[in-house]
């Protein structure tokens, strides 16, 4: 679990963007990154995040299943899950305000560094 000093919504927004890229490495696809969807995750973290965290080992599989380049950056995506999981974990109330914002530039970052990282799977 991570404890770098970063905000609880912070991690909350990158552990949704790795969850997002893990889809898309999985089924192709992603409805996560729809501006309703970024809304309820910011605004209800445990419950959002915990039911993406659900299917996340489903998304690992069907990627291992197509071919060894996504295995390998579904696998490098999915061990990073952990390490954005807030201490204490998932934070149960909406973020407002600044922790809004904090999520949102927890997505944007961590959902750019793997665009630059996988930039043929995940465009």
């Amino acid at each position: 679990m991570a404890g770098d000093g970063r905000s609880k919504a912070y991690l909350c927004g990158r552990l949704y963007a790795t969850l997002h890229a893990l889809r898309i490495l999985g089924t192709g696809s992603s409805e996560l990154a729809r501006t309703g969807n970024l809304d309820k995750a910011s605004g209800n973290p445990r419950t959002e995040l915990r039911r993406h965290l659900q299917s996340a080992g489903e998304h690992l599989d069907e990627a291992a299943r197509k071919d060894t380049k996504r295995a390998d950056a579904a696998a490098e995506v999915f061990r990073a899950i952990p390490d954005l999981i807030p201490p204490g974990g998932l934070p149960g109330g909406g973020f407002a305000n600044g922790a809004s914002a904090d999520f949102a530039t927890g997505w944007s970052d961590q959902l750019s560094e793997y665009k630059k990282k996988f930039p043929s799977l995940l465009e």
